[in-house]
């Protein structure tokens, strides 16, 4: 159980780092935006609930972190220092999208007392140091291991509190299909290489409780016509 004087601190990671269509894209958006909603306002209603007992009380700011991994290069040949100042890359519209769909307020407006304290990231992934990789299982595991690795880098530089929740949001795509397990092979990867990376070790998100969640595009209905 939580105690009032150490809030539960909770981590969105949404894998964008990968070739996806727009359709998963999309898709990828609104769940990460509906989870991170949701744990907002599942934190709302326990700040209402300790105000009525407490109002006075000094309890710091439990902080939802929303990261988003996904790159930060451009592509275009012969690249100038205006192309740096104007384009964006796949990543960054990503993570900004992202964030818009949340509610960029929430990122920038002081939250009342007991209520959660929004911070977001980009995990820069190059893609191009596992392009060498065939197997797709080695490949997205290898992956996979350098976010969870660097992501906690981050918050053992950047924050000593600790994370108590994370919830991964995960697009399954033509990539992840060649698995030969599927999505039952793709589940088991990220939680495998989490819990040995996160879990396991000593640092902010020691013990923390992983959810997984996979993101598909929902097949159309097929269209009855007449014969």
């Amino acid at each position: 159980m939580v105690s009032m004087s150490s809030p539960e601190n909770c981590l969105v990671l949404s894998l964008a780092h990968r070739s996806l269509n727009s359709d998963l894209v999309s898709e990828l958006i609104d769940r990460s935006a509906s989870t991170t909603l949701q744990l907002l306002h599942e934190k709302e209603a326990t700040s209402t609930c300790d105000d009525t007992i407490n109002r006075k009380s000094t309890t710091p700011h439990p902080i939802l972190h929303v990261h988003v991994s996904g790159s930060t290069s451009i592509p275009i040949p012969g690249r100038s220092h205006t192309d740096w100042q104007r384009k964006w890359s796949v990543g960054e519209w990503t993570f900004s999208w992202l964030v818009d769909k949340i509610g960029i307020q929430y990122f920038h407006s002081t939250p009342k007392p007991g209520q959660p304290r929004f911070s977001g990231r980009l995990v820069d992934v190059n893609l191009s140091g596992f392009s060498t990789i065939k197997s797709q299982h080695e490949k997205i595991t290898e992956e996979l291991t350098w976010i969870a690795i660097n992501t906690l880098k981050h918050f053992r530089l950047k924050s000593a509190n600790h994370i108590d929740k994370a919830v991964l949001v995960c697009p399954f795509g033509e990539e992840e299909e060649g698995l030969e397990g599927g999505m039952g092979q793709f589940v088991e990867i990220i939680h495998n290489v989490f819990h040995s990376e996160w879990t396991e070790k000593d640092g902010p998100l020691n013990g923390v409780q992983v959810k997984i969640e996979t993101v598909t595009v929902p097949k159309e209905e097929p269209s009855l016509e007449s014969k």
